[in-house]
Formats: structure tokens, C-alpha cells, sequence
């Protein structure tokens, strides 16, 4: 099925969206952008342990599919982005593209959080949060 062998492309890309803030100089948004990529690999790979047993729907994988394929638009956005001012980026251009790839990790993390236990699912939206301040 296309959904499962894409759950593994997915999960190895995860850590792919995030790494242009390492050469922007700002270390507070760098490491943001790292911990809401960290916790999005973590509900791709909680997700896809629920798709592969079976806990899950076509329908659903394919939202969620669907929303990471969001989630990594928006990184391509403010990886673009920084990429043309290079390291003349401000402070500002680094927070509204930290905050637009979490806006778009949101509802990823919101869609996985129904396939998981409460308190998976809370830690999960937790981490989030945390992860997302400067």
C-alpha cells in the first residue's frame, strides 16, 4: 500500500526541513526550529507505529500525509527564504518563519494526537509548545 511505504519517507525527511537556522547566527531560533522538528519526527514515528499495527484508516493515513506534506512546504518556504537573504537575515525574518513551519506542525500534531493515548498525545502537544518558544 502506497500509504505505508510513504510513512517511512516521510519519517527519514523529518530531520531534513529544519537545519537552514544553523546558518542564519541566531542560536535561540535554531534551536527552536531543531526541537519542533524533533517533536514532529516523534508523532511521524508514533503515527506510523499506529498505521503499521493497524490502528489506523486508510482515510486518516492520508490526512496525515497530507498534513506533513504541508508542514514541509512550509519548511521549504523559510528554508527559501533564509536562503536568499542568507546571513543577513534578522531576528524578525527568523521568528515569522519559526512560527510560520509551527503553525503548519500544529494540525500534523493535533491529526496524529487522535491516533495516540492521552498522554502520549498530551506530551506530545506539550512538547510542541515548549519547543516553539524563544
Amino acid at each position: 500500500m502506497k500509504i505505508k511505504l510513504t510513512v517511512l519517507s516521510l519519517i527519514t525527511s523529518a530531520f531534513v526541513c529544519m537545519p537552514f537556522l544553523f546558518v542564519s547566527g541566531c542560536k535561540t531560533a535554531s534551536v527552536a526550529a531543531i526541537s519542533v522538528t524533533k517533536v514532529v519526527d516523534t508523532a511521524m514515528k508514533a503515527w506510523a507505529e499506529a498505521s503499521v499495527k493497524g490502528l489506523t484508516t486508510v482515510e486518516f493515513d492520508t490526512k496525515v500525509v497530507d498534513a506533513h506534506d504541508k508542514y514541509r512546504r512550509a519548511c521549504k518556504i523559510a528554508a527559501d527564504s533564509l536562503e536568499r537573504v542568507g546571513e543577513n537575515a534578522d531576528k524578525d525574518l527568523l521568528l515569522s518563519t519559526l512560527k510560520m513551519v509551527k503553525a503548519a506542525a500544529d494540525p500534523l500534531i493535533d491529526l496524529i494526537s487522535d491516533c495516540l493515548a492521552p498522554t502520549q498525545s498530551s506530551q506530545l502537544k506539550s512538547d510542541l509548545q515548549k519547543a516553539a518558544r524563544l
